[in-house]
């Protein structure tokens, strides 16, 4: 080969083993760019994995659980109870989507803050309706247009005051219950109804069913140690000692009980008030069906005669003699408000606590309810007894009797009175964007937005956004499952690009090899020909 011949391969060689050694050096440098968005995206997965959402699981009665949503909170309905979840920020103004901030601009609610009136509240119903956030059959019924009776403004709703009753087929417990029955009570309760109307003489009929009038039918009336003249309630039975006296030997007492009960296993008819303890028991055994869902589901249908059966036979069975001739009526009361049963003195007559008489029912009720698995139990002693009713945690399904009310008219007017209030107490502020569920999750879970609720004292508090029972965090499966799919997808990306550069990197590698080979000869022989040449020319 020629000197000019080797010098031109020697030149094209280094040109191609620096091009070689270049290409090198860029593919270490995307293989280190590779770990690292490896591990960027491991990190991202791991992020991921941790991923929360919030939920609303409050008020469902099947158990299903939703993404927490502004729709669910803010719009009257089953899942929200009718109580509205208020969308605070951190100067406590209700944030308001779009739709319920035209409404309020169209009722001229300052967004600072207002006072409320029944006319404010009656402009902001209709304007509600006008942004089709309620229908107009609903404001109609809520504001009292062509006839249809009017659901009054309460200043106080939201604010302490009692909300209106939203027991239909809902469960409560003790305290709650003591209250809805003494809001029936209230005569005030009728001057929301029309007293012509259907639904006043529904109510005035429970109303009835709820007073036992004291004219001697239950024979002498004790209400805790003292003689009592006045009616009573399913309220005073509940949260007092009330017990009846009258004269009948405790062998005719116990006879007539089991007579009864032998009669209602045969036929579960209705009770014959033949006697003052038998008149008692007709009465609450109506009461009693007036207010739980029985003859509507079979089970609760079972539970209820099963209690009323059980009951009787435990008050034929506790039913006892007490003391001498001489014992006071003080010392049988007293005997006779701690026994599931009657108290029986020769001087004194009969005596039997219609108080336990009623918790022996619940508690009956309640066993039957559960399967008879219950921790729940009636003994002979009242003191020695563990009654439902000793558990203020304990819900009781009630139902109201029809047409008292257009049942939904007067929750979502309840709602609209709490959000009403809320507005012109607290001001409000507008937000497009609180209808989109990642966003409004976003900015509750940063504290940028909180949610207010009502407490037990009827006031509503700001508070972190699980601290209202209704609202939790859990796990977001979807977003996991999406992260762990973009996650393996991008990462067999970057593998098989790792794995392609290797192979790249091994050819090159090779070649770079093969080059040096060839370089270190050429220029070997460059060597030896200008050697020669200069030998040659010395010579």
């Amino acid at each position: 080969m020629g000197l000019a011949a080797s010098q031109a391969r020697f030149l094209a060689i280094t040109a191609r083993k620096a091009d070689c050694e270049f290409r090198s050096m860029a593919i270490a440098q995307e293989k280190l760019s590779i770990t690292r968005e490896l591990s960027e995206l491991s990190d991202q997965y791991q992020r991921a994995l941790d991923a929360t959402k919030l939920v609303w699981d409050g008020e469902t009665e099947d158990g299903t659980v939703y993404d927490l949503s502004y729709d669910i909170m803010m719009s009257p309905s089953e899942l929200n109870g009718y109580s509205p979840f208020l969308v605070t920020n951190r100067t406590g103004q209700i944030v308001l989507d779009e739709q319920l901030a035209q409404a309020c601009e169209a009722a001229g609610i300052d967004s600072v803050s207002s006072t409320g009136s029944l006319a404010g509240r009656n402009t902001f119903v209709q304007a509600l309706a006008s942004v089709g956030y309620i229908s107009s059959a609903v404001a109609d019924a809520i504001i009292g247009v062509n006839g249809n009776p009017t659901i009054e403004w309460s200043e106080k709703a939201g604010f302490g005051g009692q909300l209106l009753d939203k027991s239909i087929a809902q469960a409560m417990t003790l305290p709650t219950m003591v209250n809805y029955f003494e809001n029936l009570l209230d005569p005030s309760f009728t001057s929301q109804l029309d007293p012509n109307s259907v639904q006043y003489q529904n109510y005035k009929d429970l109303e009835s069913k709820l007073t036992f009038t004291n004219d001697g039918t239950y024979g002498t009336v004790y209400r805790n140690g003292s003689k009592y003249t006045e009616n009573f309630t399913i309220v005073d039975l509940l949260t007092s000692n009330v017990t009846i006296n009258f004269n009948m030997s405790e062998t005719d007492f116990v006879k007539k009980l089991k007579e009864l009960v032998k009669e209602r296993n045969a036929t579960e008819g209705t009770i014959d008030g033949t006697n003052e303890v038998m008149s008692a028991l007709a009465d609450i055994s109506t009461l009693f069906r007036a207010l739980l869902p029985v003859d509507t589901q079979t089970e609760d249908t079972q539970a209820f005669e099963f209690a009323l059966n059980e009951t009787i036979q435990q008050l034929a069975d506790n039913t006892t003699s007490y003391g001498s001739l001489f014992t006071s009526t003080d010392d049988v009361l007293t005997e006779a408000n701690d026994r599931n049963g009657g108290v029986y003195n020769v001087r004194r007559g009969m005596c039997v606590s219609l108080s336990n008489l009623v918790e022996m029912f619940l508690t009956n009720y309640a066993v039957a309810l559960s399967g008879y698995e219950a921790d729940y139990y009636n003994t002979e002693k009242a003191s020695e007894s563990n009654f439902v009713t000793n558990d203020y945690n304990y819900m009781y399904v009630m139902k109201q009797p029809d047409s008292v009310y257009e049942e939904k008219d007067m929750m979502v007017a309840d709602f609209i009175n709490v959000l009403y209030n809320n507005i012109c107490n607290h001001g409000w502020t507008r937000n497009e964007d609180v209808n989109d569920n990642e966003f409004l999750q976003n900015a509750l879970k940063n504290g940028q937005y909180f949610i207010s609720s009502i407490n037990t004292n009827n006031y509503y508090y700001q508070d972190h956004y699980t601290a209202n029972g209704c609202v939790g965090e859990v796990t977001d499966d979807e977003a996991v499952t999406l992260a762990e799919a973009e996650y393996t997808t991008k990462k067999n990306k970057l593998n098989y690009k790792e794995e392609t550069l290797e192979i790249e990197m091994k050819n090159l590698d090779l070649e770079i090899s093969a080059l040096t080979t060839e370089f270190d000869t050429v220029k070997s022989m460059i060597s030896k020909n200008v050697e020669k040449v200069f030998t040659m020319f010395n010579s």
